[in-house]
C-alpha cells in the first residue's frame, strides 16, 4: 500500500524528468549540429544539460505548476493572464537562473554565478518574449489532453535557444583558438591593427 502510494506520487516526476531530459538533449544535439555546427560534438555539453532539464528544472517545474493551478484555478481569460504572469514573474527567472548555475557546477567553474549574472538577464528577456504566448495559445486552443505535447514541442525550441545561448562564447573562444593556431602554423601572428605580424626571424620583403 506504501509502495503504490509513493509511486502514484513519484510517477509523474518520473515521466516528466524522462521526456525533458530527452527534451533538452534532443535541443542541445539539433544547436551544436545544426546551429553552430560544431566539427566535433561536445557529449560532455549534452550530458549536463539533459541532467540539468530532467533532474534539477522538471521536479521544480511540477511542484510549481501544481502549487500554481491550486493558487489560481480555471481557465477564464482572468485566471489565464494571472497564471501567465505568475509564471514569469517567478518561474521565468528562477528557472532561468538555475540552468545557468547548475550548468556551472556540473562544468566546475570556480564561480557558479558569473555565467548567471552575465546571461540569465538577457535569456529571461527572450523567455518573456516567447513562453507567454505559447502558453496562452496552448491554453486556449489545445484540448486539455494534448497540452503536455504541445509544452514538450515548446520546451523543445526553448531548449535550443538555452543551449545557443549557453554555449555561444565557449563556440567562439575555439573558433578564435584555431585561427590563432592556424596563423601560427602559417608563421604569422594576429594582431589587434587588423593585419599581421610578422614571427621572429622572417625577414620582410623589400
Amino acid at each position: 500500500m506504501l509502495i503504490q502510494r509513493w509511486l502514484s506520487y513519484a510517477r509523474p516526476f518520473i515521466k516528466n524528468s524522462v521526456q525533458i531530459a530527452g527534451i533538452y538533449a534532443v535541443g542541445d544535439f539539433t544547436q551544436q549540429k545544426f546551429i553552430t555546427k560544431v566539427d566535433k560534438h561536445d557529449y560532455e555539453s549534452t550530458k549536463n544539460v539533459m541532467i540539468v532539464g530532467g533532474l534539477v528544472l522538471s521536479p521544480l517545474y511540477i511542484l510549481w505548476y501544481n502549487f500554481l493551478d491550486k493558487k489560481v484555478p480555471g481557465t477564464t481569460g482572468r485566471s489565464l493572464i494571472k497564471k501567465i504572469a505568475l509564471d514569469q514573474v517567478a518561474a521565468g527567472m528562477f528557472g532561468t537562473c538555475i540552468f545557468f548555475i547548475a550548468m556551472s557546477i556540473l562544468e566546475k567553474k570556480e564561480n557558479i554565478l558569473t555565467e548567471c549574472i552575465e546571461k540569465a538577464p538577457t535569456a529571461y528577456v527572450c523567455n518573456t518574449v516567447y513562453w507567454p504566448f505559447v502558453m496562452l495559445a496552448i491554453f486556449k486552443k489545445v484540448p486539455v489532453t494534448y497540452q503536455p505535447v504541445a509544452v514538450a514541442c515548446g520546451d523543445f525550441v526553448w531548449s535550443i535557444f538555452l543551449c545557443y545561448y549557453k554555449m555561444k562564447d565557449l563556440h567562439k573562444e575555439e573558433a578564435t583558438s584555431l585561427g590563432t593556431q592556424a596563423s601560427k602554423s602559417e608563421g604569422v601572428t594576429p594582431n589587434t591593427t587588423g593585419g599581421h605580424s610578422l614571427n621572429r626571424g622572417q625577414v620582410k620583403d623589400s
